[in-house]
């Protein structure tokens, strides 16, 4: 996995789509750490360590554990008093979904933010080789 592509993905693309508060991103990119850079698809959390991980109180690291599947950023499969079994997609997932969800809109409409600020939008293309990061056309 590319982790410098992936922290850009999360940066430039994620966060503003989401909207996702700092805590949120806290705990994204923590689970992401411990569940799709170790190479597995899912990750079993308990409410303390999760806490412990990101400096924040249990219920805190709950907030945002329930507000980041809300957004579609993870997967709740289990939930105990022991933890949460949780499967982390990574942002061409997430993404890919929120597309797929609205595929009548052309193009240009589906660009998310970036197509609002000429410059991130010039960014991106040139990173991307021209292609659009969301539904990779030209």
């Amino acid at each position: 996995m590319d982790c410098i592509q992936l922290w850009r993905d999360v940066e430039d693309q994620l966060v503003p789509m989401l909207q996702m508060r700092i805590g949120e991103q806290a705990v994204y990119v923590y689970l992401l750490r411990h569940s799709r850079l170790e190479g597995r698809r899912r990750v079993h959390v308990a409410m303390s360590g999760l806490a412990r991980g990101v400096c924040v109180s249990e219920s805190t690291a709950r907030e945002h554990l329930r507000g980041l599947a809300r957004k579609g950023c993870l997967v709740l499969h289990e939930r105990g008093q022991k933890g949460h079994q949780v499967e982390v997609c990574v942002p061409a997932e997430i993404l890919g979904r929120r597309l797929a969800a609205r595929p009548g809109l052309p193009p240009e409409k589906r660009c998310g933010p970036a197509r609002k600020n000429p410059t991130v939008r010039l960014g991106l293309e040139r990173r991307e080789g021209g292609r659009c990061f969301y539904c990779r056309r030209e």
